[in-house]
């Protein structure tokens, strides 16, 4: 792997897990507690879950955060089939705004996801 590309390799993963528990610390916060987040031990699929408190629900998030904008000033994310196990899931996009979250976050479940998804949907193992 060139020095180039392992730099930037490292600073998507830097971004995505800063992304990650920006989100978490946003979710429990918004919620006043209403919500608790579970880490898996392993990246299989998912990257936390949540656990409503007050009906009880567990929804399976999965994070996908960039730390820029593209030179037209988007935000572009790939969501392979890998990282979207669980239809009932939920995925968040986000930009990293230095130390912050930016203003805003796109939040889809996975089965809206999968509506609008080109090309074939190809059955990923579940865990």
């Amino acid at each position: 792997m060139t020095d180039d590309l392992l730099r930037h390799y490292t600073q998507t993963l830097a971004a995505g897990q800063v992304a990650e528990f920006k989100v978490w610390a946003e979710l429990v916060r918004q919620s006043a507690g209403d919500l608790h987040v579970f880490l898996p031990l392993r990246d299989m699929g998912i990257d936390g879950v949540l656990h409503r408190l007050s009906d009880g629900a567990y929804i399976p998030v999965q994070v996908k955060g960039r730390s820029e904008l593209t030179p037209a000033g988007q935000v572009h994310i790939t969501v392979t089939a890998s990282s979207l196990v669980d239809d009932d899931g939920l995925l968040i996009a986000t930009l990293v705004d230095g130390d912050r979250l930016g203003s805003m976050l796109l939040a889809r479940s996975s089965r809206s996801c999968w509506s609008r998804a080109s090309g074939p949907r190809h059955q990923s193992p579940r865990p």
